[in-house]
């Protein structure tokens, strides 16, 4: 299911939170490879939304299931 850019930010958020809450919890490194794509995918949604894409581009990311 494809995500807005603030449900990624809250999904890195939500993950970076656990990773605090169980600092000894082996699957931290996990989370921490999830925490990061999702924060990376805020982002490219925030350059998106700024208009900092090109139309073509733009096309490209809704075709693979970007919502903005």
């Amino acid at each position: 299911m494809a995500m807005t850019g603030p449900e990624h930010y809250a999904e890195a958020e939500r993950l970076l939170d656990k990773v605090n809450r169980n600092k000894n919890d082996p699957a931290n490194t996990n989370r921490l490879h999830r925490a990061q794509v999702h924060a990376a995918l805020a982002l490219v949604t925030a350059t998106v939304q700024a208009g900092q894409l090109s139309s073509k581009n733009l096309r490209d990311w809704e075709m693979r299931g970007l919502k903005t």
